[in-house]
């Protein structure tokens, strides 16, 4: 199983999402699909799953696909770990990007003042200005005044609007403007805000030179993932799903 496998140079890189792609979005595990996944890492090549879902929402996912050695890069490409049984986490962070909200943060504040908004912390879960609906967010939730979500660099800043329509939302987004951040706006009225230029992809390109793997990096895409773009900047568009839990 993945678990066992040791990493060969030149194998290739096969990249897998979870939400949508591996899980359901009904939050269920094919045994197929977990067979499948065993059989490409038996063969010697890297399975690294690369997800927009935190770390402490990932660990499980692995766990369920007996995946405890290798990579996995989560947060949208933004956090990357190297996976080791041995630690008492299971895992060592060995790349980190971050940024600072604070601007994105004041503008969306200013034009969309009912919203939900959490602020990554790396292996725990977040501050949020409220609590997000049960099983959104993976970990604990800390609600913290408005001015200590704008104290910290973040990984990944998440808002959401639960009762907004979500075709209304991503308009009202586009609307505002981002600069110099990533953003992606998923399936439901829900706002992920990474580093610019950071993604599941950047990252997984930075993994294929790490383990020399000689072929391209791959992932499958969710069927209804929404484009992502990059608002300063020519920068590549990727996609994306807004997870069941985050």
């Amino acid at each position: 199983m993945a678990s066992g496998t040791a990493y060969r140079p030149g194998r290739a890189l096969v990249g897998l999402d979870i939400d949508g792609t591996i899980i359901s979005h009904a939050g269920d595990l094919d045994p197929r699909v977990r067979e499948a996944i065993g059989a490409v890492a038996d063969a010697g090549h890297h399975v690294v799953i690369a997800t927009g879902r935190s770390v402490v929402a990932t660990m499980p996912i692995l766990e369920l696909l007996g995946i405890s050695r290798g990579y996995a890069v989560c947060s949208n490409g933004a956090v990357t770990l190297r996976l080791d049984p041995r630690r008492k986490r299971g895992y060592r962070v060995i790349d980190k990007v971050t940024f600072d909200p604070k601007p994105a943060l004041t503008l969306l504040r200013e034009e969309l003042p009912d919203a939900l908004v959490a602020v990554e912390v790396l292996g725990r879960g977040f501050l949020v200005s409220s609590p997000f609906p049960e099983g959104e967010l993976g970990g604990r939730q800390k609600v913290v005044p408005w001015e200590r979500l704008l104290e910290r660099k973040a990984t990944r800043v998440t808002l959401r609007m639960p009762d907004a329509e979500p075709e209304a939302f991503m308009a009202h987004i586009e609307r505002i403007g981002l600069h110099e951040v990533s953003y992606a706006v998923g399936w439901t009225a829900w706002l992920d805000i990474n580093p610019e230029g950071v993604s599941k992809g950047s990252a997984l390109e930075l993994m294929r030179r790490r383990l020399g793997s000689s072929r391209a990096t791959r992932w499958p895409s969710a069927t209804n993932a929404t484009t992502s773009r990059c608002c300063s900047g020519p920068r590549a568009a990727s996609r994306w799903v807004t997870p069941r839990t985050r």
